[in-house]
């Protein structure tokens, strides 16, 4: 894992985070108490919104749940991928040619990766069916 990608999963997850306080502050916004001496445009303003939240409010916190949860795993998976690629990558690095494997490696190494293929296989299946 470089530092680079892992900044990049902070600046991320601080986005994830402004969003989180996005909705805060709409949910502040909705519950404020409209007073007379505000003005007439602002009233109107929030009016709409209080009404437009109360009609909504359990689909929208739904549907936001869903926003941040999906997210935060889009994240996971993108920087695990990164993370073991750059793994990947460093152990090419370390042993160049395969004939340097150690011999247990190479010799499980057909059997294995016809076992991750499979899964892989099955996986995409899984993801055609729903």
């Amino acid at each position: 894992m470089n530092i680079s990608s892992l900044d990049e999963l902070t600046r991320e997850i601080n986005l994830v985070r402004k969003y989180l306080t996005h909705i805060k502050y709409v949910n502040e916004l909705t519950n404020y108490f409209i007073s007379e001496t505000d003005n007439k445009q602002i009233q109107l303003l929030l009016e709409n919104l209080k009404e437009h939240d109360k009609n909504f409010r359990t689909d929208k916190r739904i549907f936001e749940y869903k926003a941040v949860i999906i997210s935060l795993y889009a994240l996971i998976e993108k920087y695990v991928e990164i993370w073991i690629k750059e793994y990947l990558d460093s152990l090419a690095k370390l042993i160049p040619d395969y004939n340097q494997l150690d011999d247990k490696i190479r010799n499980n190494h057909f059997e294995l990766s016809l076992k991750l293929m499979a899964l892989v296989n099955e996986g995409m299946i899984e993801r055609g069916k729903k």
